[in-house]
Formats: structure tokens, C-alpha cells, sequence
């Protein structure tokens, strides 16, 4: 697919066009240290109007569902009750008590808002259920009405993942990334035996040990083994491990991952705690083409050696393992972002079994088979089946479900639909509960996704249908468009010819510029690319710096996240 066909109309491609080339010119602007030249030239007021109309051409659509292509990013099921699952996806919580036959959508009014590309969710036994927001993780029963903070550090999002405790049905460890003006982060775990009502304090991970946290998993059949993956020091791909709990860690190097091919623990296999698999979030120049080479990564020694299994380009989004641990399925997709391009030949369930890996897996690649072709965005497999999230564009449901992995390409469909995001309702909650506003908010409720979803927005028949959420919505952080620009035509055209202009202006001037990230010296007040992570760029409210090296943003600075095309007001 290519960036202009992810939009599906006239405006979205004009947005996704203007976004593909600000994207391409800010990573030129990255390599070749101009951005800060050219800002250095720009008035005060020009660099506000530069901020505001990128914000305006991003927002145009983010009161809907975060302005993001509608998509499942996870699903559980309730051990206690497989009837009961949960999907977490751009356009926040659902949730079924009746094993797909009803959904309910749960909006981010009462969840808290999130726009990252990794949510986190865990449901509990008894319908427990703990997500992630911008302030951190928040927790409710089904039927998820009433929703409450559960681990909600000072700065924004620094609840960098959570995972199960095997040792306690109601245990939970979070992994916590908080700036630090002298070390860049600090890593640190905290648990909860009482699915997160309670925490205990926590503890820090050295900073020798790990510099930047990244996954945390604990292994099911030695809950006191403990794995960590991240960076280090030096940026390069570490993974930590502690046998005692977290009490003390050893930490050994995986090879290729750091800064720009980031290590995600994907899985510890619950039968044996030194199986471990790691994926990779990489983008890499394809023929001029910004394009994914997401890897799957093997270790039979607890981490002390690793094997690169495959990659391939596009997102490496869904992994599971077999009940028995037989069979390893890989999900790859394609989130729809405007930033980069992913191969559609290439999305897919690839099967590999155990057995291969373990026998050779420096070969096991020519073992895989691919079984299933279309977007695969999330993979959970239980006693119960196997759950994949897909794509209603190519599939006419957002999710499904098989009893096992024993098909092929050759079967028709491979999936029994589970989710159609055109049958949603929202959910029906009390007038006292923190989810009651979802029916009618027009900002983060119903009325604001419906009509992305391709659901009917009318909550009863003889409801009027809600107001388009795209005309003139507000952000609740005081980012708005005027009635008329509410279409984001006239940014998108205007931003076209912006960044075509910058592009060809900065090139003769690239050879003047400082390189912000070898530390040489620039005002403060700059616009500046982060070295942490590469594809960030703050817009400068409150800069720490330390040695002249730009550290993090407090929380009142404006973020914007290119890969996710959303504006940040924390």
C-alpha cells in the first residue's frame, strides 16, 4: 500500500501526501541538522503559526477516534469466563459479556485518553479490567462503567508496560520509564497483588543493568524469573534478567536491536522460562521507500544468546504460542500510519513449528509457512481458540476466531467472525458512572467514533443522529478548528506547498546548520530533534538540557508524534 492509498478519499489523500513529505523533510531536517537554522531565522510569531498549522492539518480528525485508521491493537479473554473478552484498539475500549455476539464500546471519557501505538490491557479473573492512559494505568469490573486510577505516576505516560504475575491470579508487574535529568531514565518495577488496587514502591533497576526499559514479562513456570528488554547506556538492545525476583539482574546483548530497531519481549514460553522471543520495531530505507523490517528474535539460554529468525516488511504486531507450545504464530500487519509504507504481500499469520525452531533455528525461516494473507494487527491464543485481529476493510470483520492453526491459504475463510465494527453500541451505564457521558459526548464518546467505525451513530431509533464529530470538535486542550476549515482541505493543500517550499529552501542552507544531536550549541527556544526516540519532535515548552544536549520535555510541552499523527497536550 502506498501512503496515498491509505486515506480512502480525496481529503485523506491530500493529508496523507502532506504528511508523507513533512515526514520525509523532518527526517532530511534530522540528518542534515537544519531544522534548527531554519527555525533560528523564523520570527517568534512564525514559529507559532508553523506549530498551529501543523496542529490544525493533524487535528482535523483526531476528535474521531484519535484520528487514526480504526484498528484492533489488542484482545483478551477472561480466564475465569471465556464469554467475557475485551479489544483494545484506536478507537478506545470494547468489550462483549456474550463471547462476540454483542460488543459494547467503552470511550476514552471514562477510560482516560491514549494515542500511543502499544496500549496495554489486562483482564483479570471476575472481569477485572486494567488499561493504559496518558497518566497511567486505570482499572474497572465489567461492565466497565465505573473507572478509577490504579498507578498514576507525576509525569505523563511512564507506565511503560504491564504483565501478569503467574504466581498470583490477581498480580500484576509494571515496568516504569521516568525522565531523569542526569541519566536520561529511570527504570524501576512495581507490583500489585490486588490487580492493582495497591502498589508496592518501586523498585529501581541499575542503570548498568538497563538504561532504558522497554517490555516486561515474567515467566510462567518460574514466577521468580523475570525479564526486562530495552537499552542501554550506549543505546544498543539489552536484556535484563533477575531469578530472585528483581532483586538482582544480569544483562546480556541483543544483536542488531537499539535506537532504531527498538526490542520488544513478544513472548516467554510457560513451559520452559529459557524460551524467550523477542520482536523488533525497525523502519528502513526500502528503494527511497520508508518501509518496516520488524524481526522476530529466538533465545533457547535465557537470553544470553539470541538467533534472528526472520523479519519482514511490515509490522510485526501479533505473536502467540500454542496452548502446548507447539506451534509459533507470527501476525504481521499493516497499522495504517502515514509515515511509512507496508508491503501488502507481506502482511499475514505465518506458522513455524517448535520443534524446527528448536532443531535448527538459524534455518527455521525456510520452515515457515505462510497460512493465512491479509493485516494481522493482534494474535491471543488460549484453551478456548485462537483470537486474531484483522482488518474489516479486507475481511468485513475487525476480528475473528478459529479453534486452532491447522489451516492453510487454500481454506476460504479461515476466521469466524467475531467482532463487525458496524454492530457496535455503545455502552449503556448509569448516570452516576464515569462511562456515562460515552453515550453523548461529542468530543471522546460515541458521537465521535460512529461514523469512523461505519456503526450507526443514532443510540436508540428515534435518536437523531449525532453531529459529524469531525465539524469544528475540540481537543479539550484547547486545539480547534474554525467551522469552516473543519474539512483540514485548505491545511492539507496549504501544508503541501509549505513543505515542498521548506524542503527546497533548507537544502542550500543544511551545510549552515548546527547538528543538535553531536550537542553543538543552539538556542533553547528551538524547535529540536530528540535523540530518544528518533522519530519525536517537541515542540518546546519547558527543554531540560543538560551539557547543551536536549534531555526531555516537562509535561506542559506539546508533543507531537509524527508515526502517530496526534498532538499531545498532557
Amino acid at each position: 500500500m502506498t501512503p496515498l492509498a491509505a486515506g480512502g478519499n480525496d481529503l485523506s489523500s491530500l493529508r496523507t501526501a502532506a504528511w508523507a513529505l513533512g515526514f520525509k523533510l523532518s527526517k532530511e531536517m534530522q540528518s542534515e541538522a537544519i531544522f534548527p537554522q531554519l527555525q533560528a531565522r523564523a520570527r517568534p510569531r512564525g514559529r507559532l503559526c508553523l506549530a498551529a498549522s501543523v496542529a490544525a492539518l493533524l487535528w482535523c480528525e483526531t476528535a474521531a477516534a484519535n484520528g487514526r485508521f480504526p484498528r484492533a491493537q489488542r484482545l483478551m479473554e477472561d480466564e475465569s469466563d471465556p464469554a467475557r473478552l475485551a479489544i483494545y484498539g484506536t478507537y478506545g475500549l470494547l468489550t462483549t459479556n456474550d463471547r462476540g455476539k454483542t460488543w459494547q464500546h467503552v470511550c476514552e471519557a471514562a477510560t482516560g485518553p491514549f494515542a500511543g501505538e502499544a496500549p496495554l490491557l489486562e483482564l483479570l479473573p471476575a472481569g477485572r479490567l486494567v488499561l493504559s492512559s496518558e497518566t497511567g494505568l486505570r482499572g474497572s469490573t465489567f461492565p466497565a462503567c465505573d473507572w478509577r486510577g490504579l498507578l498514576e505516576p507525576e509525569l505523563p505516560n511512564s507506565v511503560q508496560d504491564v504483565t501478569r504475575d503467574p504466581a498470583n491470579a490477581s498480580g500484576l508487574v509494571a515496568l516504569l520509564n521516568q525522565p531523569d535529568v542526569n541519566v536520561g531514565y529511570r527504570t524501576a518495577l512495581s507490583r500489585s497483588n490486588d490487580a492493582g488496587q495497591t502498589w508496592t514502591e518501586s523498585v529501581r533497576v541499575p542503570e548498568q543493568v538497563l538504561a532504558q526499559g522497554l517490555t516486561v514479562d515474567v515467566a510462567a513456570s518460574r514466577p521468580e524469573r523475570v525479564y526486562l528488554s530495552g537499552l542501554d547506556s550506549a543505546k544498543a538492545g539489552v536484556l535484563a534478567r533477575s531469578d530472585d525476583a528483581g532483586t538482582t539482574w544480569q544483562s546480556f546483548a541483543i544483536p542488531g536491536a537499539g535506537a532504531t530497531e527498538m526490542p520488544y519481549l513478544a513472548q516467554v514460553d510457560a513451559h520452559d522460562p529459557n524460551r524467550i522471543f523477542v520482536r523488533t520495531d525497525a523502519l528502513k530505507d526500502h528503494a527511497d521507500q520508508l518501509e518496516p523490517d520488524d524481526a522476530l528474535l529466538y533465545s533457547a539460554d535465557g537470553g544470553e544468546t539470541f538467533v534472528r529468525v526472520l523479519s519482514r516488511r511490515a509490522k510485526l504486531l501479533g505473536f502467540a504460542l500454542s496452548p502446548d507450545g507447539e506451534t509459533v504464530l507470527l501476525g504481521y500487519g499493516d497499522p495504517v500510519l502515514y509515515a511509512y509504507t507496508v508491503e501488502p504481500d507481506q502482511t499475514g499469520l505465518y506458522r513455524l513449528r517448535t520443534a524446527d525452531l528448536v532443531a535448527a533455528p538459524e534455518s527455521a525461516a525456510t520452515k515457515l509457512e505462510k497460512i493465512f494473507a491479509g493485516s494481522v494487527t493482534c494474535l491471543r491464543w488460549t484453551e478456548h481458540g485462537l483470537y486474531a485481529c484483522l482488518a474489516q476493510a479486507e475481511q468485513g470483520f475487525e476480528a475473528g476466531q478459529a479453534d486452532d492453526a491447522e489451516f492453510s491459504l487454500s481454506d476460504r475463510q479461515a476466521f469466524t467472525p467475531l467482532l463487525d465494527l458496524k454492530a457496535l453500541t455503545p455502552l449503556a451505564c448509569k448516570a452516576s458512572t464515569s462511562a456515562a457521558l460515552c453515550a453523548t459526548d461529542p468530543n471522546s464518546g460515541w458521537p465521535a467514533v460512529c461514523n469512523k467505525l461505519g456503526a450507526r451513530c443514532a443510540i436508540s431509533r428515534d435518536d437523531p443522529a449525532p453531529t459529524d464529530a469531525r465539524n469544528g470538535m475540540g481537543s479539550g486542550c484547547g486545539c480547534r478548528l474554525a467551522a469552516r476549515y473543519a474539512d483540514g482541505s485548505a491545511h492539507a493543500l496549504a501544508l503541501l506547498a509549505f513543505f515542498g517550499w521548506l524542503r527546497r529552501r533548507s537544502r542550500s542552507r543544511s551545510a549552515l546548520a548546527p547538528d543538535v544531536n553531536r550537542g553543538d550549541s543552539t538556542p533553547a527556544d528551538r524547535v529540536r530533534s530528540v535523540a530518544q526516540p528518533r522519530d519525536h519532535i517537541y515542540l518546546k515548552n519547558e527543554l531540560v538540557e543538560k551539557g547543551g544536549k536536549p534531555l526531555f520535555v516537562r509535561p506542559k510541552g506539546e508533543v507531537w508524534h509524527p508515526t502517530e499523527a496526534r498532538l499531545y497536550c498532557p
